[in-house]
């Protein structure tokens, strides 16, 4: 992968996750029963999640890039304003 420099500080990029599934309790149009926990699940059945975010036991150094942030909350406004 590449490196980035952000405050005067290098990082390598070790790996990226491009997608998360969502829990239907988080999301407006529900296909199960949710109850409104606003969470990501992170389970053992998919195996490429749970080995990219590692060991929970111990802290995690990670970020996200803030125009990417950015456009995931304009994405979800609605969401978050008028959930149903």
């Amino acid at each position: 992968m590449s490196d980035l420099r952000l405050h005067n500080q290098s990082f390598r990029i070790l790996d990226t996750l491009e997608f998360i599934p969502l829990t239907d309790s988080f999301v407006k149009n529900k296909i199960g029963t949710g109850h409104g926990e606003a969470k990501l699940y992170v389970g053992n059945e998919n195996e490429r999640t749970y080995h990219f975010f590692g060991d929970f036991k111990k802290p995690l150094k990670c970020f996200f890039i803030k125009k990417d942030f950015l456009k995931y909350l304009k994405l979800a406004q609605n969401e978050f304003e008028s959930p149903e």
